[in-house]
């Protein structure tokens, strides 16, 4: 992930469920260096993880997001859709976007998440904290 901001080190975005497929029981977000896990949260059914599908259909073009949420802070990992591509992680604090970073060099396998009715107990349908 690179830092929407110029000058910024790279970071490392990774999710993991306890499966390759759904439902799923848990799901690790972590974010950091190579070198320092700067952050680890887990959703699990006592700590649900949101998920939001935003599309435009005349464009052919959407967004799938997971949110992981620590206190008042919210970290959303999203993934464009159709004509809209990349990898995208915000943070917000308070509902207010504080940090961005992107990539289009990813490998990624959220396509595999019903993002339309939640099938995995972890998650929850939501509102996005930030329109596409």
């Amino acid at each position: 992930m690179n830092r929407v901001e110029p000058g910024n080190a790279e970071k490392i975005l990774s999710l993991c469920g306890n499966k390759g497929a759904e439902p799923l029981e848990t799901i690790v977000y972590r974010f950091g260096s190579v070198e320092k896990v700067e952050i680890e949260l887990v959703a699990s059914v006592k700590s649900k993880a949101g998920i939001v599908r935003q599309s435009d259909e005349a464009s052919h073009a959407g967004l799938i997001s997971i949110y992981f949420y620590k206190g008042q802070y919210a970290y959303e990992v999203s993934e464009g859709l159709g004509m809209t591509t990349g990898v995208r992680l915000n943070a917000f604090f308070q509902k207010k976007k504080i940090v961005g970073y992107e990539s289009n060099d990813y490998d990624s396998e959220l396509l595999k998440i019903n993002f339309d009715q939640p099938i995995s107990p972890i998650f929850k349908r939501v509102s996005p904290l930030q329109a596409w």
